[in-house]
């Protein structure tokens, strides 16, 4: 014990090492250790430095030219980590010659004393380099070394971005003697989570909140660029809706970039735009629109809504489809024309003609002919086609004519005479006649002619 109080020389033929007695250092702090290095030599030497084990031990400079007799004070700075067991620990400082080739190696004795019994040992992660919208499973470990004390801790989990905090998990533990506890927290890597280094950084404090250890791990997430397109199509009577969804599903800002749409060339008149596209231009028949997408950034979705209005277009077509059918009915639709020869006037006979033609272009059955004769009329029996089925009411007289069948473009008249009834004088209103018959469907339609005046007047 005496020896390893008092320093101790050790000489070689060209270099001289002196060394502290044993030094008392404490983990996780930084401990200083000066060595003393001589040149016995004459002449100028250099030297070389070693430390074994280096992982606790930094020295100030790991080589130095010496003069001769030249003596230097070198630094050693010594961190014992903190799972470090009490006790004295031996490291082996070594001095090289260049000149002579020559080699001394000197102990150091370092008696180490802890600054807590309970630790962060490791920090697990699931992973150490994430995609975006994967999950980050982070898993620090507490050690509790004392073998009969339990120990109650806080611990803060930090997950850092440019010593910026992105994320943060604070946990209270109870671990009990010489055991450990491992803490486990899910960080979800979103778009919004710049791609690059992250660093994890873990804090246990006592219950009076002074620090007792801290402990750094790192992971990276990877640069994505990612842009997705949809297209959404609502058809509806008179017009279609279009929405384009433009998503930016990577962890990078995309800039200036392009969405395109093809439509028939035909399209161009009807296309209606939400926001205009920078450009249009027809190829092989087809309309291609270009809209410029200036930046978008992660996770953000942007749409871009057209629609092909089509009401001119229909509304014209009804309109030409009525008229169309109205001038098909106007033209080929069966007429009744209802005429008169004479006057209505004393004893003079008027004679009435119902002149009906098939326009269609098929033939017509069931045919059924009316008209009606007022009562200050008087019907004269006499017929110069087909003779009618007549009933008398006290308003006037009905005449019915029925015919089985016309051919098409065929034509049929139907006459009867009337006169005045005595005394009667002025002008005579002869009704509609109406002409009824079925189609070759068996739908029934029907048809009336103009009413008549039939003047009483003198020519």
């Amino acid at each position: 014990m005496v020896l390893l109080l008092i320093p101790i020389l050790v000489s070689a033929s060209n270099v001289e090492v002196v060394t502290p007695g044993t030094v008392n250092v404490y983990t996780i702090q930084s401990n200083e250790i000066q060595i003393l290095v001589k040149n016995t030599g004459a002449v100028t030497d250099t030297f070389y430095f070693s430390l074994w084990p280096s992982g606790w031990g930094t020295l100030e400079r790991y080589w130095v030219s010496l003069d001769g007799r030249e003596t230097i004070t070198l630094n050693l700075d010594v961190i014992p980590p903190i799972e470090t067991k009490e006790g004295i620990q031996i490291f082996k400082f070594t001095v090289s010659s260049l000149e002579s080739e020559e080699t001394i190696t000197k102990e150091l004795f370092l008696s180490v004393k802890r600054t807590a019994d309970i630790y962060i040992s490791e920090i697990d992660l699931s992973k150490e380099i994430l995609n975006p919208e994967e999950t980050l499973i982070i898993e620090p470990v507490i050690k509790n070394i004392n073998s009969a004390q339990t120990k109650n801790v806080y611990v803060t989990t930090e997950i850092l971005k440019n010593d910026l905090v992105v994320e943060k998990f604070d946990d209270f533990v109870v671990i009990k003697p010489d055991s450990l506890k491992k803490i486990s927290h899910n960080f979800d890597i979103s778009l919004k989570n710049k791609p690059g280094s992250y660093q994890i950084k873990v804090i246990l404090k006592d219950e009076s909140n002074k620090i007792l250890h801290e402990k750094q791990n790192y992971f990276q997430i990877n640069s994505v660029s990612k842009v997705e397109k949809s297209k959404e199509v609502k058809n509806r009577l008179f017009y279609s809706s279009v929405v384009i969804k433009v998503e930016n599903k990577g962890n990078l800002q995309a800039c200036n970039f392009y969405v395109t749409e093809s439509l028939p060339s035909f399209s161009k008149s009807f296309f209606y735009p939400g926001i205009e596209p920078v450009l249009s231009e027809i190829e092989n028949n087809r309309v291609i629109y270009t809209w410029l997408i200036e930046s978008l950034d992660p996770g953000e979705t942007l749409e871009i809504r057209y629609e092909l209005r089509f009401t001119n277009v229909i509304l014209g077509a009804l309109l030409v489809i009525i008229l169309t059918s109205l001038i098909i009915w106007k033209f080929f639709r069966p007429k009744l024309t209802k005429k008169y020869i004479g006057l209505f006037r004393g004893e003079e006979e008027v004679k009435v003609s119902l002149s009906f033609k098939n326009k269609e272009r098929r033939e017509i059955k069931n045919v059924i002919v009316k008209d009606f004769v007022p009562g200050i009329a008087k019907l004269i029996p006499e017929y110069d086609t087909l003779i009618p089925k007549v009933k008398r009411e006290e308003s006037g007289t009905e005449l019915t004519w029925k015919v089985r069948s016309i051919k098409p473009k065929e034509e049929r008249v139907f006459t009867y005479k009337i006169k005045p009834i005595i005394g009667i004088t002025g002008d005579l209103k002869l009704p509609k006649a109406s002409f009824m018959y079925e189609t070759r469907k068996g739908k029934k339609r029907r048809v009336c002619s103009k009413s008549l005046i039939i003047e009483g007047k003198v020519k």
